[in-house]
């Protein structure tokens, strides 16, 4: 199976780090410019994927006018990036450097550190990954080319000056150089060690680099930064198949993506919703609670294995008494989709199911247990409907958050946008309710569909909210859509096919399973 840009950027960056550990949130996201590596209780590590805007092209401060023709320098500058964070997580330790910094001014001393600490990064990249440090080092030069050449265009400039500012800048060049060198043979130095390197640079920050690179990570850049325009960067062979997977999911994606958009931007067009938008991602939190929650999820998957309605071997429609003619058709054709058998067990029948979970302000204090919950609820869709059946998640406050599409898979994409879920905002919960109904309605060859409405029935926004939430239900069961309410008050419990009151995710689990199993074996 082909995996996601995501995966693939993940695996690179744990290949990188040493470890794939909970307690790195990894997230890739077109909605920031540059890299971000946050140091807290956790790492967060945010990595800049392309925006697409105006039919052009930004990644980190560069600007391409065709996504195709410079393909391999929107992702050989990717590429590094992933590399450079990477490498970053593994080596660099910046509370070393509080007690030098103390007293100092800030921004200064961040440019001392991150000069260090990057010199430590590219030590390890060229000796564990030499290819991806040779790479970088072009991306540097052509940098520095390109920016020579726009001071030598400035008429401020005459040729006299700009010489003596090349001869200055090569001679700094040179001294940067052999610090860096002087550094990186003192394995393992602390920085009691380096102090006067420290102090010489936090007094005299001409001598850093007057260049920012566009793979390096940037916490506290405060303006726009322009790069190069179509930059182009001399491809390798050694990078040609991640660059072309990279770019293939990409597009994919981000087709994909634009189409989901559009066709929930239909579906809610008369809707409350400020927005639809496709949930954030964060699969750090999301891998946070699964295992912390390990046992109760082993227990749920064999639970769900079991389940009597549900037939779990391939092998179950070679079960019965044969049906001569077809057994006749299917030996003669030599067709093995023909079915030749009787079958005293009936097939489950298709499925649609919609969930729909509140994330509204009111649902704050109980967010992270129902949060489980809904990776729970995820596990036990995707075991159920693995066989023909679909499923979709959808969150919602005052926007019409989209988390898993029904064509997509249950990939890790999907589950960092699970744990990308954050309580905010008011509760539109008739409109998502409505848009439930539009998404099941869309399907004309499911027989059973259910919408799953996980909420403490809070309905914030409007006067008649309560009122709007009820005729809402009424609606949907018009459709013939059974509805199972999570966490639903007592007063609104009737339209549902049935309802569970929340009490913990193990309990509220299994009572969910003991009620669908009944519900579908009554149907």
């Amino acid at each position: 199976m082909k995996k996601t840009l995501f995966e693939i950027s993940k695996s690179i960056f744990d290949n990188v780090v040493g470890i794939s550990s909970e307690d790195i949130e990894f997230n890739v996201t077109n909605e920031i410019e540059y890299a971000k590596i946050e140091y807290a209780n956790r790492i967060s590590v945010t990595i800049p994927s392309p925006l697409t805007l105006h039919n052009q092209y930004f990644i980190e401060g560069n600007v391409f006018s065709d996504s195709q023709e410079y393909a391999n320098s929107i992702w050989s500058l990717y590429l590094s990036t992933v590399y450079h964070v990477g490498a970053h997580v593994r080596l660099s330790n910046y509370t070393e450097y509080d007690n030098w910094s103390e007293g100092k001014m800030f921004e200064k001393c961040w440019n001392v550190i991150s000069f260090i600490e990057d010199i430590k990064v590219e030590g390890f990249l060229k000796k564990n990954h030499p290819q991806i440090w040779q790479h970088m080092t072009m991306i540097k030069m052509l940098y520095d080319t390109y920016y020579d050449n726009q001071i030598r265009k400035d008429s401020k400039f005459s040729r006299e000056i700009f010489s003596k500012f090349s001869g200055i800048e090569n001679t700094k060049k040179v001294w940067r150089e052999k610090v860096s060198k002087t550094l990186l043979e003192m394995p393992n130095h602390t920085v009691d060690k380096i102090i006067p390197f420290l102090d010489l640079l936090y007094k005299n920050q001409h001598l850093l680099p007057k260049n920012n690179y566009p793979y390096c990570d940037r916490p506290h850049y405060k303006k726009y930064q322009k790069g190069i325009p179509n930059i182009v960067i001399p491809p390798k062979a050694e990078f040609e198949n991640t660059i072309n997977d990279l770019n293939e999911c990409w597009i994919k994606e981000t087709f994909l993506e634009a189409q989901q958009l559009e066709r929930y931007q239909k579906y809610g067009a008369n809707s409350n919703f400020d927005k639809i938008e496709i949930n954030p991602e964060n699969f750090g939190e999301f891998m946070r609670i699964t295992n912390a929650n390990a046992s109760d999820l082993k227990r749920l998957r064999n639970t769900l294995r079991t389940l009597s309605f549900y037939v779990d071997s391939p092998a179950f429609e070679e079960i019965g008494l044969i049906e001569l003619p077809s057994a006749i058709q299917r030996v003669g054709s030599q067709c093995e989709e023909i079915e030749c058998f009787e079958q005293d067990i009936p097939k489950k029948e298709s499925e649609n199911w919609v969930v729909v979970f509140d994330n509204s302000s009111s649902m704050k204090l109980r967010f992270e247990e129902m949060k489980k919950f809904i990776i729970c609820l995820g596990e036990t869709a995707e075991e159920i409907n693995r066989d023909g059946g679909k499923w979709g998640l959808y969150s919602f406050n005052n926007k019409f958050l989209i988390v898993k599409d029904h064509r997509e898979n249950y990939n890790q994409k999907v589950k960092a946008r699970i744990g990308g879920l954050k309580s905010s905002g008011l509760s539109f919960i008739s409109d998502a309710v409505d848009m439930g109904v539009k998404i099941l309605n869309h399907d004309n060859k499911s027989v059973n569909k259910y919408l799953i409405i996980v909420s403490d029935g809070k309905s914030l926004g409007s006067d008649e909210a309560d009122n709007e939430f009820l005729k809402s239900l009424e609606r949907a069961r018009k459709h013939r859509i059974n509805l199972i309410g999570i966490g639903t008050p007592k007063n609104i419990q009737k339209p549902f096919a049935f309802t569970i009151d929340y009490t913990n995710t193990k309990k509220s689990v299994k009572k969910f399973i003991d009620s669908y199993s009944m519900l579908v074996q009554s149907q």
